[in-house]
């Protein structure tokens, strides 16, 4: 309403940058909270198992706009100055140097991701542990281990997939609020994305911005909903898609 500019052509150009790091985001939540929720259950009871839930549950406590705020003083000018903490490049960075210039690129996005990451990474892991906690008491669990097979044939071969689909629910929020809710990351650290470009709708009042914003957040929530049921179907024999 105030620049004259599409709506339909920023959100374009802005999701180039907040689906990546949303997406790299959301791997890298599963990838690590996957293998610590089941190392917490094969553990459980141990000092590896308190020390994973107390870590975790610091993690998932920390606010994201302060987390986010002490990784630019530690790592930023005013610390440790190892990593960029604005922007996506430095401002003499050369495209036509691809290399150089996809490496410039990584460096600014280390951070980013990082903050996106450990919120729902020590989510994800507490939920892995709760639902192998249930599998694992299951019948056809002590039927494994009465037959004599390995412990790591009966967690990975028959416990893992059956214990995912808490995990698997969880991506229909996680999706929609890490492209929706990057708004305090990318305002932190000067990321021209969805998030940013939401905010400054706001504030400057401007409807189209922010009704454009909010139906491409609930699409993404269906999305995200979509996913989950598709993902049920491949990780649990019992469901199939009719």
């Amino acid at each position: 309403m105030q620049s004259g500019q599409s709506v339909r052509d920023e959100i374009l150009k802005r999701l180039k940058v907040t689906v990546p790091l949303s997406l790299v985001a959301v791997l890298l939540s599963y990838i690590i909270a996957l293998p610590l929720g089941i190392a917490s259950v094969r553990r459980q009871g141990t000092a590896l198992d308190g020390g994973l839930t107390i870590v975790l549950f610091v993690l998932y406590s920390i606010p994201t706009f302060w987390a986010g705020l002490m990784l630019v003083l530690l790592f930023g000018k005013t610390g440790t100055d190892l990593l960029p903490i604005l922007g996506l490049h430095d401002k003499d960075a050369d495209p036509s140097n691809t290399l150089a210039y996809a490496w410039d690129t990584v460096l600014h996005c280390i951070l980013p991701v990082l903050t996106l990451t450990y919120g729902s990474l020590a989510y994800l892991s507490r939920q892995m542990r709760a639902g192998m906690l249930d599998v694992i008491r299951q019948d056809y669990i002590r039927t494994a281990k009465a037959k004599g097979l390995s412990d790591d044939r009966v967690v990975y071969r028959h416990a893992l997939r059956n214990s995912m689909i808490p995990v698997l629910t969880l991506l229909a929020s996680i999706l929609p609020i890490l492209i929706g809710g990057s708004v305090i990351v990318e305002f932190i650290f000067d990321i021209p994305g969805m998030g940013k470009y939401a905010y400054e709708g706001l504030l400057r009042r401007d409807f189209s911005i922010v009704m454009a914003t909010t139906i491409f957040v609930g699409v993404m929530t269906q999305f995200g909903i979509l996913l989950s049921d598709i993902a049920y179907s491949l990780v649990d024999p019992r469901i199939r898609l009719h």
